[in-house]
């Protein structure tokens, strides 16, 4: 059997069903960290859940961007995106009683801005690049979550901890140099994708710091606020 010579010959399903593996193995990781986190307290089935809704809302949302707003101008996307969630975030927020100004500014800027970084490269990424390869770039931020989490907030790894995450990056090497619409070697679409990935683990140690002092609707408002 041939192999496709050229992009257009090349299916889309298998691309599919790839991204579809990806974020299943993604959701069987947190599940099998959760329950050996605390033995102690069963595993929380519905922030699982919760998340792996996120996920493929997120990957639903680059498909409604490639078939309905590839002319309009990726900012335009970021910013009419910002403004929405700013207004829906700030009435629940203010409904629950929940304070909008936090106990650290700083770091909810930073916060702020480390999402806006990683939502710009997403959607600059997902009108250059194949959505499935743009999505699969994306999730792959815990792997720098897993990288800076260690150096970062000071957290000791597990005695497979680097191994693994050296393993990862060599996986997350074979899919930008492989035959998909990235092409055979690295380029600029892959990595704007891969600087958003970065971007959003670092946003995500920065929640994790703000956790302690602040209500995760005060973080949810100032990050589109900010962005």
């Amino acid at each position: 059997m041939n192999r496709p010579t050229s992009e257009s010959d090349v299916p889309d399903r298998p691309r599919s069903t790839r991204m579809g593996r990806t974020l299943a193995l993604t959701g069987m990781a947190d599940l099998w960290h959760t329950m050996r986190k605390d033995e102690k307290r069963p595993p929380d089935f519905t922030g699982l859940v919760l998340m792996v809704a996120s996920a493929a809302c997120f990957s639903l949302m680059a498909v409604f961007i490639r078939l309905f707003l590839e002319k309009c101008p990726s900012q335009s996307v970021v910013f009419t995106r910002a403004v929405a969630m700013t207004l829906v975030f700030g009435c629940m927020a203010w409904v629950k009683g929940v304070p909008l100004v936090g106990r650290q500014p700083g770091k909810l800027v930073l916060r702020g801005l480390l999402g806006y970084g990683a939502v710009s490269c997403y959607f600059w990424s997902v009108n250059h690049v194949g959505i499935a390869d743009a999505v699969l770039l994306q999730y792959s931020h815990p792997i720098f979550v897993a990288l800076l989490a260690p150096m970062i907030l000071g957290e000791i790894p597990g005695r497979w901890h680097w191994p693994l995450v050296a393993i990862a990056f060599c996986g997350l090497a074979v899919v930008v140099g492989s035959g998909s619409a990235l092409g055979g070697a690295i380029r600029t679409e892959a990595l704007v994708g891969l600087l958003g990935s970065l971007l959003s683990g670092l946003a995500y140690i920065t929640i994790r710091k703000l956790s302690s002092t602040e209500h995760p609707l005060t973080i949810l408002v100032w990050f589109p606020a900010v962005m």
